[in-house]
């Protein structure tokens, strides 16, 4: 009896229109075949070499060539096998298969050691790499992602799939990406998470990036996590803390040089020369963080009659409820404000941390942060109050 191996070099000689007699008897007695002791996995095999054709065996063993549907493999079957692999031939990819959101960034400010290090990360696992980037919210870390995968693109020729993790379902993502990306056609009779190891199983050659942003229930994605296999990178932007296995780069704050040189790229760099030290000022009381940083800088590019210092005043002023601090922009890569973005790290601590922060928040000074006691710091949007200990 041939072996399913066999079967990818008969279909290739079909392709080319240069199959034999003994090619087709070949071909009806490997699809035929009735080995008790093997019929399950000689069956697995065959239906993975003519999924590339999308041909699907379903698990009743029902078999759909195109838009049509046999109950085995008589020879009516077989010539719309033949027919479909010459008609649908694999299409060269025109650039790299991806769904990028888009970057309102022209250039990432500060974070050029850390795509490197994650880089560096990512490719040193032998087995599939998972990274993550962890951090509070704000620090950048979706744009990090974005970032990487705008600059790595070419090392993953097959594909970016970037799926959001937070209140979506990432199963149908990897499912509605590999059918509008890779032509990829998993058995509707297949349940999801068994759809989605089939676009796995069936994804297209070369090394593989799948990035999954915001991730808030680890246990909840491991399931649609990519098979066992080097050419597989997976990349987690997540607030939690998980296991030792898994590498990480924590991302934190950015020092104030990297911080001023984010404010100049949004901002006309005249303004920051006119102004270095509320320029600096400015940085310090916004505690350095990337999605501050960004939203006052856009604000000030739309107003060019308002001064760092008139800024300034204005964010001690109003804090938190600052409308410059509350929406983001249309070409920003976050969708969330400030508050928006401290009260989702908020809502992922434990009732002890909470009770600590709130300790903490005492000691800070109220003219010279963003957060402090007499704020509204992410805590819900609650004022901060004498803190409840823990039950």
């Amino acid at each position: 009896m041939p072996l399913p191996d066999d079967l990818s070099t008969i279909l290739d000689r079909i392709k080319n229109g240069e199959q034999t007699e003994a090619d087709m008897t070949a071909l009806r007695q490997m699809l035929n075949a009735d080995d008790a002791a093997q019929e399950g996995l000689r069956q697995r095999q065959i239906a993975r070499q003519l999924g590339k054709y999308n041909v699907n065996i379903g698990q009743g063993q029902d078999i759909q060539i195109g838009d049509r549907f046999y109950v085995e493999w008589n020879d009516e079957a077989i010539q719309a096998l033949i027919q479909v692999v010459r008609k649908q031939l694999p299409t060269p990819t025109t650039g790299i298969p991806e769904n990028l959101p888009r970057s309102g960034v022209v250039q990432i400010v500060g974070r050029e050691r850390e795509l490197e290090t994650l880089h560096q990360q990512l490719q040193e696992n032998e087995r599939v790499a998972v990274s993550v980037i962890a951090g509070m919210g704000g620090v950048g870390k979706t744009e990090l992602a974005l970032q990487y995968a705008i600059k790595y693109k070419q090392d993953y020729s097959g594909g970016i799939c970037w799926i959001q993790a937070r209140g979506a379902d990432i199963g149908t993502q990897i499912v509605q990406f590999a059918r509008s990306r890779l032509q990829l056609n998993p058995p509707e009779d297949l349940n999801l998470p068994d759809q989605v190891g089939f676009c796995w199983m069936h994804w297209q050659p070369g090394q593989v990036l799948a990035v999954l942003d915001d991730v808030n229930n680890y246990d909840a994605i491991k399931s649609y996590l990519p098979p066992i296999d080097h050419r597989f990178k997976v990349l987690i932007t997540t607030r939690l803390q998980l296991g030792k296995s898994i590498k990480k780069l924590e991302l934190n704050v950015l020092d104030e040089t990297k911080a001023l040189t984010l404010l100049e790229s949004l901002v006309e760099a005249e303004r920051i020369q006119v102004e270095p030290e509320a320029a600096k000022e400015l940085c310090a009381w916004l505690g350095y963080l990337p999605l501050g940083l960004e939203l006052v800088g856009r604000y000030l590019d739309r107003r060019l009659g308002l001064s760092l210092a008139e800024m300034l005043v204005h964010l001690k002023e109003k804090r938190l409820q600052a409308r410059a601090l509350q929406h983001s922009h249309t070409d920003m890569t976050s969708e969330l404000g400030v508050g928006a973005a401290f009260e989702l790290t908020w809502d992922m601590l434990d009732e002890p941390t909470r009770y600590l922060g709130c300790l903490l928040s005492f000691v800070c000074s109220s003219s010279n942060s963003l957060v402090s006691p007499s704020s509204d710091d992410g805590n819900r949007g609650r004022t901060v109050g004498t803190p409840r200990r823990p039950n």
